[in-house]
């Protein structure tokens, strides 16, 4: 898992600890900039005047008051956010914020159940190792292309020189000669065919490096759908950056909560969920467009329907950057 979305989550945490609203500040100045307080944060610095040298006890029950006020707030903000597109991003940007959880951490929350979870329950290293697993399947390709073929000679002796020796197969795809990039490039090339073989021997190294790498990568999602609303909405009076980026942390944060929900759901329930998947993220960002920015019924949808496309090339995109970066830093 990425360390900054660990760090994220621990910066999180203890922001909860250190905001126990019961006790009265300690110090009339700030122990950090000297300035006289005239309340329980440090209106110069921000600091919080508290030393926390109390009882353990005490720590934990302004811990579990401050988690139930954010459970409170979060499930007033997770039904509005999955079920009434746009309306908790144009409150938010209209300045209703006191009773929702603010959007960037909702999105690092969210991001942090999805990658957890994708990685403990979602695919793992031994499915990798199986994906791995090529002469294997090779071979096994090989028995069955045999009794598809066995009435036709020709076909039959020509297929016969590849399964004499599936294993070469691979070798074969991985050799440098293969792999030309052009004059001047032979050194980068032989650096990637030696890690490529590198990955396929030790596949459990290539899917830890593919945990660290994805979740970094994918944050790059974020600024892609930040300028593809500032590109579908240029000249639009009264929209600022600051509302698409709003807007862009809430559709993902909805994107995360449903894939995440995808991985813990029954098999047989997840196949059905996976039209959800297909679907309601287009519905979503449709009816957003239209509740936040006030478009119409035309305009929207086919502001939409580029931003839907241009996800699934950014999504591919990344997809390939992700495999490349794990490729040449293995």
């Amino acid at each position: 898992m990425s360390s900054e979305i660990e760090a994220g989550g621990l910066w999180g945490l203890a922001r909860s600890l250190r905001a126990g609203k019961k006790n009265k500040p300690k110090f009339t100045n700030c122990q950090n900039c000297k300035t006289a307080l005239t309340g329980r944060y440090c209106h110069e610095c921000g600091q919080l005047a508290d030393d926390f040298q109390r009882p353990i006890w005490s720590l934990v029950a302004e811990g579990v008051s401050d988690f139930l006020s954010l459970d409170g707030r979060l499930w007033r903000t997770l039904p509005q956010l999955l079920l009434r597109p746009g309306r908790i991003t144009r409150h938010y940007i209209d300045g209703k914020r006191a009773s929702h959880v603010p959007p960037f951490r909702l999105y690092l929350v969210a991001s942090l159940l999805f990658f957890t979870t994708f990685f403990v329950v979602g695919a793992s290293g031994d499915d990798v190792e199986n994906l791995f697993n090529l002469a294997p399947n090779a071979a096994k390709a090989c028995e069955e292309a045999r009794a598809e073929i066995k009435e036709d000679p020709e076909a039959a002796a020509k297929w016969e020189e590849i399964c004499e020796n599936p294993e070469a197969i691979e070798s074969k795809e991985l050799s440098v000669d293969d792999l030309n990039f052009g004059e001047g490039m032979e050194a980068y090339s032989q650096l990637v065919t030696e890690n490529i073989n590198i990955l396929l021997k030790e596949p459990q190294r290539f899917w830890l490096l593919v945990q660290n790498w994805a979740p970094r990568i994918a944050f790059l999602l974020l600024p892609f759908m930040v300028i593809g609303l500032g590109v579908l909405y240029p000249f639009k009076r009264g929209v600022y950056l600051y509302d698409h980026v709003v807007l862009s942390l809430h559709f993902l944060t909805m994107l995360f909560i449903l894939m995440t929900v995808s991985f813990v759901l029954p098999k047989f329930l997840s196949e059905i969920f996976v039209f959800v998947l297909i679907f309601y993220p287009f519905i979503y960002l449709y009816r957003t467009l239209r509740v936040v920015f006030d478009s119409g019924r035309i305009t929207s949808f086919l502001r939409a329907f580029i931003m839907w496309c241009g996800s699934f090339i950014v999504t591919i995109f990344l997809v390939v950057v992700t495999i490349a970066t794990v490729t040449i830093t293995a």
